[in-house]
């Protein structure tokens, strides 16, 4: 990468943490595509505004709780791009109504409580690592779940579809991933 090796030439880093760096600044990259295409979709469904407020959600539980994995960059990128349409379909048509919204969440928030973290065979996790992460998408999915209750007390109607849509995606994801490591 041509960045590193500037930062490399400048001793910004030694040539120890390059691989490291490069980790970093590809992730960057990831996570700025994903936020760019969640927006762009976002703006044809007419919800900019909520498609911020959904990767904001989504993200650091996705991130934490695991899931699904594509084989090939492009069928993540297709899965993705699919799913996000979707969610975004009931969004904007608010196919969801409070009281079926909360006990669909207590549903979905109980299983990616209970199953998260899904592992890939990209990133097996040991231990430790599974451990660690299970307790971040505890503590994600029961903010987010204190979050939801708030917008039901406070009729945040939008709120709750965007909380139940992000529910909803990352329990599909782990119980596909779930499903596709015992194949393997």
């Amino acid at each position: 990468m041509k960045l590193t090796e500037n930062f490399i030439r400048e001793s910004i880093i030694n040539t120890e943490e390059k691989e490291i760096v490069e980790f970093g600044l590809a992730r960057i990259k990831d996570l700025i595509a994903g936020l760019s295409i969640t927006f762009f979709i976002g703006i044809c469904f007419g919800i900019p505004l909520e498609s911020l407020i959904f990767w904001v959600f989504s993200m650091p539980l996705r991130t934490n709780a695991g899931g699904y994995h594509a084989d090939s960059r492009t069928g993540c990128t297709f899965i993705s791009v699919l799913t996000i349409i979707v969610c975004f379909y009931c969004i904007s048509n608010s196919i969801w109504k409070e009281v079926p919204s909360f006990i669909a969440c207590l549903l979905f928030g109980g299983l990616i409580f209970k199953i998260s973290p899904v592992q890939n065979k990209v990133k097996e996790l040991d231990i430790a690592e599974k451990g660690i992460y299970k307790r971040r998408s505890r503590i994600i999915v029961s903010a987010e779940g204190l979050i939801l209750i708030a917008s039901i007390i406070l009729q945040w109607n939008t709120l709750i579809n965007i909380i139940s849509m992000v529910f909803l995606f990352v329990t599909l994801s782990l119980v596909a991933g779930s499903i596709k490591n015992k194949k393997l």
